[in-house]
C-alpha cells in the first residue's frame, strides 16, 4: 500500500510540472561570464576555420606565378589566394565552412587541375566564405 501510495504522489507531481511548462536553469555566473566573453572573442575575430581546395603546392615561386596567370584565364570568376609556408608556395581557391561544400568546385577545378584537392584552412578570412 505504501509503494502506491508513493507512485501517486510521484505521478501527480510529474503532471504538476508537466503541466507548468517552465523549466528553470540556474546557471552560476561563472558560466554566463564565460559564454559572454567566448562569444565577444568571436565577433571580434576577422578569420574562421573552413575548407579550401589546393591547387598547387611548389618551392619555386616562378612556377606559382606563372600558374597564377593560368589559373585566373581559366577561373575568371573565381577568388584565388597565394600563401607560403615554408617551403611551400600554394595557390588556393574557394572557402567553405563545411567541406562537402566545395566538392561541386572541386570537379570543376579537376579538368585542368586533377590532382587539387581540399585541405583544411584554420585562418580563412570572413569575407571570402561563399556558396554556391
Amino acid at each position: 500500500m505504501h509503494k502506491v501510495y508513493l507512485s501517486f504522489i510521484a505521478s501527480l507531481f510529474l503532471l504538476n510540472s508537466a503541466a507548468s511548462g517552465q523549466v528553470i536553469i540556474d546557471e552560476p555566473e561563472e558560466i554566463i561570464s564565460l559564454q559572454e566573453k567566448i562569444l565577444s572573442e568571436n565577433r571580434e575575430k576577422d578569420t574562421d576555420a573552413g575548407w579550401r581546395i589546393q591547387i598547387l603546392a611548389t618551392t619555386e615561386r616562378r612556377n606559382m606565378d606563372k600558374e597564377t596567370v593560368l589559373f585566373e584565364k581559366r577561373f575568371p570568376d573565381l577568388e584565388r589566394t597565394e600563401k607560403y609556408k615554408k617551403p611551400y608556395y600554394r595557390i588556393l581557391t574557394g572557402a567553405q565552412k563545411e567541406r562537402m561544400g566545395l566538392y561541386p568546385l572541386l570537379q570543376r577545378v579537376q579538368k585542368y587541375y586533377p590532382s587539387a584537392f581540399i585541405i583544411k584552412d584554420p585562418e580563412i578570412p570572413k569575407e571570402e566564405f561563399f556558396s554556391y
